[in-house]
């Protein structure tokens, strides 16, 4: 009634009210009523008009927009990812449960406020949502150790580094941002995410650092083994001596040596440790030195390899790993060569004669 008694008083000439109606059926009509007072020749009113318009597909329409926004906002707020929302004038208009968990700030701190750099940062500065907004991507790397152009959203960034002072901790963050725009194509919020990827960051540097250990680890290896391949072999008359290893990774357990025992005769010595790196150098090592103090003194293979293996046994069975031996004596007076091989591959000859293989040597 107060409208009516508006129009009487002259205050209003005209007035509108949407209603709405259930018919009989239950369905529903929404109308746009517009009432009017008419005044007669001698300008007292006379009576009302009422127009009445059917605006029951622009409310559904309306209702539908609504529900769609309340759809898209709840699934913002109740995501699992870390995400914000600013709008046109960098203010955050959402700050979902998952950033409240992250950050450690309730949104009630951050809503309706430009303050959401404070969250992450001690000094005033953008975050990605805020370049997005600005359209300033060239400050990007400025900011993030690691950014990009979205390869997945259309005119979104990518960014990532480490905050220091997150909740209490130090977190590596992935951000994520796209702008959002209006049916005109304006520009009026930008969402942001943010993944928290600090375990997997610190199990990428731990694996680094480990992958730098084990380089420098078989490089110190290599060092070991190289040094083990003699520099200048013996002198056997009536013979051409040519010796080389070739590991099949950067450093393998193998190496060969060459020398000259007590009788004037020619020793051969091939070993080869299960395993790569240190461990397996280390041994190489031992193998070395032993068979160097004691082969000069053994006058057959056998003698020396049966040494060999009382000296090793107890060290390798502590270790789980094991050693493949071949050793040879050449007298050059009879041109004979005899050797005793344990585990190791079988040696093969070459006749330059013929320029045929032997398989496998006699063994004896």
């Amino acid at each position: 009634m107060g409208y009516i008694n508006r129009l009487i008083a002259g205050e209003i000439s005209t007035f509108s009210m949407e209603k709405r109606y259930i018919r009989k059926d239950g369905t529903i009509v929404w109308v746009n009523l517009t009432i009017s007072l008419i005044y007669g020749l001698s300008g007292q009113p006379q009576y009302f008009i009422g127009v009445i318009e059917d605006i029951s597909e622009r409310k559904h329409a309306e209702e539908l927009l609504k529900e769609q926004k309340e759809f898209s906002e709840n699934l913002v707020q109740n995501s699992a990812v870390p995400t914000f929302v600013i709008d046109s004038q960098h203010k955050v208009i959402i700050w979902n449960k998952a950033c409240e968990d992250l950050a450690g700030i309730p949104a009630s701190q951050v809503l309706g406020t430009s303050d959401h750099w404070k969250v992450f940062y001690k000094e005033k500065r953008p975050c990605i949502s805020d370049i997005v907004l600005d359209g300033k991507i060239d400050n990007l790397p400025e900011y993030y150790s690691t950014s990009a152009k979205s390869n997945i959203l259309s005119e979104g960034l990518h960014g990532e580094a480490w905050f220091s002072n997150l909740n209490g901790g130090s977190r590596y963050l992935v951000l994520d941002a796209a702008p959002i725009r209006n049916s005109k194509g304006e520009l009026i919020a930008v969402i942001e995410t943010l993944h928290d990827f600090t375990e997997w960051k610190q199990a990428e540097e731990v694996i680094f650092y480990e992958q730098q250990r084990v380089h420098n680890e078989l490089q110190l290896a290599s060092s070991i083994q190289t040094s083990l391949t003699p520099i200048k072999l013996p002198q056997v008359p009536g013979l051409s001596i040519a010796c080389t290893t070739q590991a099949a990774r950067e450093v393998g357990g193998d190496y060969c040596d060459l020398l000259i025992n007590r009788n004037k005769n020619l020793g051969i010595a091939i070993c080869d440790v299960m395993g790569i790196g240190v461990p397996a150098a280390l041994f190489v090592s031992m193998t070395y030195t032993f068979v160097r103090e004691n082969a000069v003194n053994c006058d057959t293979p056998n003698e020396l390899v049966n040494k060999l293996n009382e000296h090793l046994f107890p060290q390798l069975e502590y270790s789980g790993q094991f050693i493949t031996f071949i050793y040879a004596i050449y007298d050059p007076a009879t041109r004979e060569l005899v050797y005793t091989n344990a585990g190791h591959n079988q040696p093969i000859v070459y006749r330059a004669q013929t320029g045929r293989w032997l398989k496998r040597m006699q063994e004896r």
